[in-house]
């Protein structure tokens, strides 16, 4: 064999391992990034002391949108808007929750209570002092829209509100807790 053919060998090899551990960096990357199948429950305290258990809410057929956001947020801002009109069009169907992320030093609660009332938020908000679920939900900005199905699955997420809410919102043969008339 050629020097050249040796060192055209090596360089395919080469190339192959890079894409090999390409290969296995996206497995294991898709593996920390898919959601836990043994997630601890979702319970929710709002601003006003207000429990909310989310699992039990989406097991009754009720699917829970979460809108993490923030005060200072301009992009937040343009949204509200959006908002306030999907939680008065599905508020009924869809359980929707503020979640601002910040610990006391960096968020002052009577401003996120001034701005939600600003902005139109009718919904329950969720101050999430410990980051806790912008770490379960992976959260790196703002605004994040999640909407959590069956099991806790994430049915969406996005930047925005979804442009369809039909697809989230359950028809009243699968909401077990209310009866038809």
């Amino acid at each position: 064999m050629t020097r050249r053919a040796r060192c055209e060998r090596v360089r395919h090899a080469s190339s192959l391992a890079r894409t090999a551990r390409r290969g296995a960096l996206a497995v294991l990357l898709l593996a920390a990034w898919a959601p836990c199948a043994a997630a601890e429950p979702l319970e929710l305290v709002d601003m006003n002391g207000g429990r909310h258990d989310a699992d039990a809410l989406i097991a009754a057929g009720h699917p829970v949108v979460l809108i993490f956001w923030n005060t200072w947020c301009r992009s937040c801002k343009g949204e509200a808007p959006k908002i306030s009109r999907a939680v008065d069009e599905y508020g009924e169907t869809l359980q929707f929750f503020g979640v601002i992320s910040g610990p006391n030093r960096v968020i002052d609660d009577e401003k996120v209570r001034r701005v939600a009332r600003e902005w139109g938020y009718a919904h329950p908000q969720i101050r999430d002092r410990d980051l806790a679920l912008a770490k379960r939900f992976r959260i790196f900005g703002t605004p994040v829209v999640i909407v959590l199905g069956d099991g806790g699955r994430e049915l969406y997420r996005g930047f925005r509100l979804p442009d369809d809410w039909g697809p989230f919102v359950p028809t009243p043969a699968a909401q077990p807790d209310r009866e038809a008339s």
